[in-house]
């Protein structure tokens, strides 16, 4: 039996990047330095390519880890390609194949899923992530504050749940969130629904997913307002802002790859990813950022802003107090006006509008 080659389908885009995550983890311990990692789309055309770093051994790496998301698109050509491989896989890569399907549908793909199912591989190279019913998010989210230390009763994990969808995903950025905040402030005992209310379903008008509808739809001084809220609240921008901004960044760079791939935009919005994890836009409030932050923002623009927010999650955890309002309001000029290329410093600069 082979632990190479991986299946990794369903909507539950949470727990599926928690596997992903822990294979890299395990390959780290098996080679004694994380694998080397290269993500591909059926449309990218990069077939060819791909399949060169499964079967060649990097002289640079001891392992590769291969991510192939989206493969319900595949053409029935490449499927048929793909199942050669899955029949005799590498031993110098390891390959995981994604899809937010539940089935494959097409020949090819049927007999890779068969394939890998079969006695040829583990019983845990073939996983199906569906998403969680309501009992199963109340013991998740229970077990995320428990693993911190914290307690929170079932009233607020019931409002907690009634504020953020059937998506690990997000909920994880939340529950971070409320977890900093609650630490940072020394608050004790067990987290209400009446924190939640205070503390949760407020910020949800000012965090980082408002944050970014701002940068995508609202002017400078819009963003900036809710910048200064925040940090008013809390002086771990680092931890509320930039993990969910670059989140945020990293999906519409998806979408902005995939128009320029060729795909329509409503079909790109459908086919959003993160970390080759599908990330949809279905709610219609999403349909109206992503849709005004394409109308701002290229698919150079997004690059360049993504390398901006990895910097500055390193130089906001060195700042604190007026530095740190600095730094963060700098971060979004330079995000909105300049694109992500870096400005000058400034020192209490008045924004313009956008």
């Amino acid at each position: 039996m082979s632990e190479r080659v991986y299946l990794l389908l369903g909507p539950e885009v949470g727990n599926k990047s928690d596997k992903v995550r822990g294979l890299i983890k395990q390959l780290t311990k098996e080679y004694k330095e994380k694998p080397q990692i290269s993500k591909y789309y059926p449309f990218d055309g990069n077939d060819k390519e791909m399949f060169v770093e499964l079967n060649n051994m990097d002289m640079f790496s001891a392992h590769t880890l291969v991510i192939l998301s989206q493969i319900e698109t595949m053409t029935e050509t490449q499927a048929k390609d793909l199942l050669q491989y899955v029949k005799s896989p590498s031993s110098a890569a390891t390959l995981v194949m994604t899809s937010n399907e539940t089935r494959l549908s097409g020949t090819s793909l049927k007999k890779i899923a068969d394939y890998v199912k079969g006695p040829h591989y583990k019983s845990e190279s073939y996983e199906i992530f569906y998403e969680l019913k309501e009992d199963q998010l109340s013991q998740w989210v229970g077990t995320f504050f428990a693993k911190l230390g914290l307690s929170i009763n079932r009233a607020a994990i019931e409002l907690l749940l009634d504020l953020v969808d059937n998506n690990t995903m997000e909920l994880k950025i939340i529950c971070r969130q409320l977890s900093y905040f609650w630490q940072v402030n020394n608050n004790t005992g067990t987290i209400t629904e009446s924190d939640i209310e205070t503390y949760v379903h407020h910020t949800r008008d000012e965090n980082a997913f408002t944050l970014f509808n701002a940068m995508a739809t609202g002017t400078l001084s819009d963003a900036l307002g809710i910048v200064s809220v925040i940090l008013e609240r809390t002086n771990n921008a680092q931890f509320v802002l930039i993990g969910g901004l670059i989140w945020s960044w990293r999906r519409l760079y998806s979408i902005t790859e995939l128009i320029a791939g060729g795909m329509s935009q409503r079909e790109a919005l459908q086919n959003a990813t993160v970390l080759g994890q599908m990330a949809a836009i279905r709610r219609p409030s999403d349909f109206v950022t992503y849709n005004g932050a394409l109308s701002r923002y290229n698919v150079t623009n997004c690059k360049n802003i993504l390398s901006l927010l990895f910097a500055a999650d390193i130089n906001l955890r060195k700042a604190t107090g007026e530095i740190q309002q600095i730094e963060t309001e700098k971060l979004i000029y330079d995000i909105m006006v300049n694109k992500g290329t870096i400005g000058e410093d400034l020192k209490g600069a008045q924004f313009p509008s956008l």
